[in-house]
């Protein structure tokens, strides 16, 4: 062996290749970096309060009209809860107060949903009087085809 050799001895160029992929990858990321962040420099910044806004207003596909059927079953179930599991319920309880929910009537008869055939929660009070009813087919509280049963 020479003392040549032993100091410096022959390029591995496969190395020598790979380390100047290396570096020429990172002068192409660098430089494009610089450019694309040279060119957003004079385009104006879109800030939230620009953005134009369009309200879509919401659109309820009811159906307006009723199954002898349908209604039948509401009626069935509005007197279920007020003429049947709202007393049982006040025999039951021990402050003989007004239900939170009218899911607690359902422990005197599982049969009853607290939804009518069309999708809206049945509304309830207890004063004056027990009263409990549907929103109708407009699933629209206050209108003419509301369903109400008192006791």
């Amino acid at each position: 062996m020479q003392l040549r050799d032993a100091i410096a001895p022959e390029p591995d160029l496969k190395s020598a290749r790979r380390i100047g992929i290396a570096v020429g990858i990172t002068v192409l990321v660098v430089f494009t970096g610089g450019a694309i962040a040279a060119l957003n420099v004079d385009r104006p910044r879109i800030v939230a309060e620009q953005i134009p806004t369009i309200e879509i207003p919401s659109v309820r596909f009811a159906r307006t009209v009723a199954t002898e059927h349908e209604i039948a079953l509401a009626r069935r179930e509005l007197a279920g809860y007020a003429l049947e599991t709202y007393p049982q319920w006040v025999a039951a309880s021990l402050d003989g107060g007004c239900p939170r929910h009218l899911l607690e009537l359902n422990a005197f008869d599982a049969t009853l949903h607290a939804v009518d055939p069309w999708g809206s929660p049945y509304q309830f009070a207890c004063a004056p009087a027990f009263w409990v009813r549907s929103a109708g087919p407009d699933r629209v509280f206050e209108t003419a085809d509301d369903l109400t049963v008192a006791r």
